[in-house]
């Protein structure tokens, strides 16, 4: 394998690392120096839940009742929506649910016979199966029917297997009876993967350095025609749910307040509480959080709906009152993370580098032929972005002298896949 390629997959050098971090934490131009990596495949766990991307379709499939069998492969991120914070979560049915964490290796009738399983709903996921025998597979799924049926459905089991047991599974009597259900992971889509990365350095930044993402208004602003606001949100779908409004917030203008999106039990209150929060929010360039995400809405609905003029007129009102408003200047994010970070990197060549440096990036992820098959798109994408600094940082100064131009970065992405040599 190519050394520069090996470096990017598996880990640079000690003396290439060092390089890449000073240089990553000079820029963007930061409160203090903090000497971390905000594209590190593992996340720490302060900024877990700041740099977590909602998937409403993987939480759609943890959140169902009954025994289930999720195909996917590391990086998917199943692992991060288990261990983020998270408020009193309900499944399906309202009841309150209990997420555990247990290793396949002790999860045994004993241990299970252990503990008191009469008072909540848990639902306790295993992961890390790769290392399991076929025979051992086999004997973890009875076992989970079997504590199932025995709790009276209080345990959910979530059973995490990569694609090349699939079938194995799927042979089981158990799926064709209807009583372990089996599903794959969706696959990573390009808005959710540019929002991965800038979530991660958005994390990175407001986890350790201490300062917002977005600013505050010194006291409530209250919005005029609060009613108006209900009469026409409540006629959109995305308002049905918490997941349904959370997948609204992977365009990238609207992406940095998804984490802190407010809970709520009906639509009513969701459309308030969303108005409430969002009222409050604003990115460096004083756009308001609100505004922004009615321009999102408006986007997503046919030129020809009634619905795109009165939001028009919502968002007309709403920037009179927005610039109106006096706020305090408390905002020092170094960047809007939103949008393109990339325009902040030194050692870039020109404007077109800047603009095209997160998009080849992805298309390099997304168009290429994996051969690496145990990791998702995820994984891929952060070490292709670590590769792409370090090499502005001057690690590999022979093959890629800076600055690096928009043939520089494409030949890091056929390295990288094994598919050409370096510039």
């Amino acid at each position: 394998m190519n050394p520069i390629a090996r470096a990017i997959r598996y880990g640079l050098t000690d003396t290439e690392y060092d390089k890449y971090l000073k240089f990553i934490n000079r820029w963007p131009s930061v409160l203090q120096r903090v000497y971390m990596d905000p594209f590190a495949i593992n996340v720490p766990p302060d900024i877990l839940n700041a740099a977590y991307i909602e998937r409403p379709e993987i939480e759609e499939q943890i959140y169902k009742p009954g025994n289930r069998i999720i195909v996917g492969v590391k990086g998917s991120g199943k692992t991060s929506l288990w261990q983020r914070p998270r408020p009193t979560t309900k499944d399906l049915s309202g009841r309150d649910v209990v997420f555990l964490r247990i290793s396949p290796d002790i999860l045994t009738s004993d241990c299970l016979a252990r503990h008191r399983w009469d008072k909540k709903k848990s639902k306790i996921l295993i992961d890390s199966t790769e290392h399991l025998s076929e025979q051992s597979l086999i004997h973890l799924v009875h076992t989970i029917q079997e504590w199932h049926g025995k709790t009276s459905g209080l345990l959910d089991f979530i059973v995490f297997v990569t694609p090349q047991r699939k079938a194995l599974i799927e042979g089981l009597g158990y799926v064709e009876q209807g009583t372990l259900a089996i599903s794959d992971l969706p696959t990573w889509e390009e808005p959710e993967l540019r929002t991965l990365l800038g979530q991660r350095l958005a994390a990175w930044s407001i986890g350790f350095i201490d300062h917002e993402s977005f600013r505050r208004p010194q006291k409530p602003c209250g919005i005029q025609n609060l009613p108006k606001f209900h009469s026409v949100l409540v006629n959109f779908n995305q308002f049905k749910s918490d997941a349904e409004l959370r997948a609204v917030f992977v365009d990238s203008r609207i992406a940095l307040w998804r984490s802190e999106l407010p809970q709520a039990s009906d639509t009513k209150a969701r459309i308030s509480q969303t108005i409430e929060y969002l009222w409050r929010c604003a990115n460096k360039g004083e756009e308001n959080g609100l505004i922004l995400f009615l321009n999102v809405l408006c986007d997503l609905i046919d030129p020809e709906d009634i619905r795109k003029r009165q939001l028009g007129k919502l968002i007309k009102d709403l920037e009179l009152e927005w610039h109106a408003a006096s706020f305090v200047t408390e905002f020092h994010s170094p960047l809007d993370y939103a949008l393109n970070w990339a325009k902040e990197i030194p050692n870039l060549a020109d404007d077109e580098t800047r603009r095209e440096f997160i998009s080849i990036i992805i298309k390099g992820v997304l168009d290429a032929e994996p051969t690496q098959e145990d990791w998702d798109a995820p994984i891929h994408a952060l070490n292709l972005t670590r590769g792409f600094i370090a090499a502005c940082a001057g690690c590999w100064p022979r093959c890629y002298p800076t600055p690096l131009g928009i043939d520089h970065l494409k030949s890091l992405v056929s390295i990288y896949w094994g598919k050409g040599e370096e510039k």
